[in-house]
């Protein structure tokens, strides 16, 4: 792997991020994997700095206090212009894809779980 990316993971549910995160780091794509179990936290973090833009968001789309979407729309006004976003997520509603498809910095939607052949296709696309 030339470039090691620094990765972001938006997940409410805590099984779900330990095991994607460990996926993460089998691949050895990784530089840094920050996680958060909720939308709001992850927006006060890219919020405090530029320096926390990352490369890469996996980002749930069905999550308490904030969506995804909800996220995405203050996200955008952050100007982390280089942060591809890809939702992961368990829905597979054909709205949901679509909705996705409207904001510039989604890159791709894939189905839960993720695995290591869906972190090499993101690192590969980057």
């Amino acid at each position: 792997m030339d470039k090691k990316l620094d990765i972001v993971l938006i997940d409410d549910d805590n099984i779900f991020n330990f095991i994607s995160n460990r996926v993460i780091k089998s691949s050895g794509i990784a530089n840094n994997i920050t996680t958060f179990s909720n939308a709001k936290q992850a927006l006060v973090f890219f919020s405090e700095s530029k320096k926390n833009c990352s490369d890469i968001i996996l980002l749930d789309i069905r999550m308490p206090e904030m969506d995804g979407f909800e996220f995405l729309e203050k996200f955008i006004g952050l100007e982390c212009l280089g942060t591809n976003v890809y939702m992961l997520t368990s829905s597979m509603d054909y709205k949901d894809k679509e909705k996705a498809s409207t904001f510039f910095p989604v890159k791709g939607f894939l189905s839960k779980p993720l695995t290591e052949d869906k972190v090499l296709k993101i690192y590969n696309s980057k």
